[in-house]
């Protein structure tokens, strides 16, 4: 197995079954059920995310030193990643009710469509996000009027680029969370 899905593995086996916790176990009834998901699988992703970014920038570049990143790239991820969780994993079935009754459809339809779309659409915001914290990390000395020409010019590459990596991972892989967690609760009583 190469050393690059190992570590896809190590990020969406851990987020993906956080996210099925979340939909069984109720931890507070302080807080309403999608935030206490919404919390959870951004908690998974974003330890497991990190980590395996870490071991990646070492294993590209291992001569290179390490430089800790700057809080304002690290809050710059995490909001990137609570967005990208909110729409993997919070909205969908949200937004799949909402569709369902503005266009009489199934439930399940409606879901599958704002599956799909949702953590595509999310990327035009968390797209510059990304951009942003990568360049106050690489580039310290420049200015925002700088940062942001540069995130024009790779902006629509990049966009692209990351919707063709959520399309699978969150969006097909979602309906196939979805589907595979109904077949578990078929086959295992549930309470």
């Amino acid at each position: 197995m190469a050393f690059e899905f190992r570590w896809q593995c190590f990020v969406y086996f851990p987020t993906y079954t956080v996210s099925n916790w979340a939909d069984h176990f109720d931890l507070t009834p302080d807080v309403p059920r999608p935030i206490q998901k919404l919390l959870a699988v951004f908690l998974a992703n974003t330890v497991t995310s990190l980590t395996r970014d870490r071991i990646y920038a070492i294993r590209l570049n291992p001569h290179k030193k390490m430089e800790p990143f700057p809080i304002s790239s690290l809050s710059l991820f995490f909001l990137r990643d609570i967005i990208a969780m909110a729409s993997a994993f919070t909205l969908p079935p949200i937004l799949g009710k909402h569709i369902s009754e503005k266009f009489s459809i199934e439930f399940k339809n409606g879901e599958r469509i704002a599956q799909i779309l949702c953590p595509l659409l999310v990327q035009v915001i968390a797209t510059p996000v990304h951009l942003l914290a990568l360049g106050l990390y690489n580039n310290k000395t420049a200015t925002f009027a700088e940062q942001f020409k540069v995130i024009g010019n790779i902006y629509f590459n990049t966009l692209l680029l990351r919707c063709l990596r959520f399309l699978p991972a969150f969006g097909l892989g979602g309906i196939c969370n979805i589907e595979l967690r109904k077949w578990s609760k078929s086959q295992i009583a549930f309470e």
